[in-house]
């Protein structure tokens, strides 16, 4: 067995913070070396040690690579059939957002020229989620694949701003004096303090908001009137058409994704595909034909996405097929 030093753990971390662009290949024997090796402590002890060291990194630090790399970083059960802790893996998410707050210094500024300085970075890896708390006491919960930025000033302007990439569960502290701002790109959403969920993927061709406390004004490209929404409902964008659709619907099957598990008891099977969905942060398609009332009992907790699905299909009559990004999901 190879025995690591912690000068290795500091080449290692050094090499991603400085280099400009890592060819692929090279890129992939260090994620596997990342998941393949047992001491988490001594890389722990490496990127604080380079955090505490209170050098100026600007300039230095290749965010996008890293981001890149924190977010290609698989989770259980995927990587040449290999089984890798959930545990290590909330670990490396909440070290490198860690150290990614702590460097970025106006390396961000590619993320959105509309937020002045935005130098603080949350950032989770695909497959992955994490809990945060920001300055004004609101906590945060990001999916996987999710960056959150926000000024160093935080409540500067008279406004609270964060802007995300993926999606995010807020549970907003109230403040009349000082509205809570949410930029999606497409949208913008304002409050003062409420519970609600939303999905920003660039990837997706759709955009969303589920409310599940309180009220919140939602702006976007379709004129100049916002959309007031209550509790229980879901404003869905379409980026492709520009059309916008708000619908009601049970909140909770979209804002538990978050939890630890999830425990369905006798519940039906639409219920529960979308919080598959929600979990692990891919698009659901239901084909005609399936019986979305059929009801089952399952939980859902560290599984992988194959996992879950196996144990849905033999217990209920559907049949899945997992392609891209996509889940699509048809009658046996």
């Amino acid at each position: 067995m190879i025995h690591h030093t912690p000068d290795d753990y500091d080449l290692i971390v050094g090499y991603l913070g400085a280099s400009r662009d890592i060819p692929d290949e090279e890129r992939e024997k260090i994620e596997s070396w990342i998941l393949d090796h047992s001491d988490e402590h001594r890389l722990s002890e490496s990127i604080a040690r380079i955090w505490a060291s209170g050098e100026d990194m600007s300039g230095k630090v290749n965010m996008a690579g890293l981001i890149r790399l924190l977010q290609s970083i698989e989770t259980p059960a995927s990587r040449n059939g290999r089984y890798y802790s959930p545990a290590g893996i909330i670990w490396r998410v909440a070290a490198v957002a860690a150290v990614l707050t702590a460097l970025v210094f106006g390396t961000v500024n590619m993320l959105d020229n509309r937020l002045s300085e935005p130098d603080m970075m949350l950032v989770t890896a695909t497959g992955s989620v994490g809990e945060f708390t920001l300055p004004d006491g609101s906590h945060v919960w990001l999916n996987g694949g999710t960056t959150l930025v926000y000024n160093r000033d935080f409540s500067a302007g008279g406004f609270r701003k964060v802007k995300i990439d993926g999606e995010a569960y807020f549970d907003v502290a109230h403040d009349n004096d000082c509205p809570f701002i949410v930029d999606m790109d497409d949208m913008q959403i304002q409050v003062t303090g409420t519970e609600f969920d939303v999905r920003n993927y660039t990837a997706c061709r759709t955009h969303d908001i589920i409310l599940r406390e309180g009220s919140i004004n939602v702006s976007g490209p379709w004129g100049d009137k916002h959309v007031t929404m209550a509790p229980g409902e879901m404003l869905v964008f379409n980026r492709e058409t520009g059309k916008v659709m708000l619908s009601h619907t049970d909140a909770d099957n979209y804002c538990r994704w978050f939890e630890r598990f999830s425990i369905f008891d006798n519940e039906p099977l639409s219920d529960i595909l979308i919080n598959v969905s929600r979990r692990y942060g891919v698009d659901l398609k239901i084909e005609s034909g399936v019986d979305t009332s059929f009801c089952l009992s399952v939980t859902m907790g560290g599984e992988s996405l194959e996992s879950i699905m196996g144990v849905l299909s033999y217990l209920s009559p559907i049949a899945y097929k997992i392609r891209g990004n996509t889940l699509y999901v048809s009658a046996e």
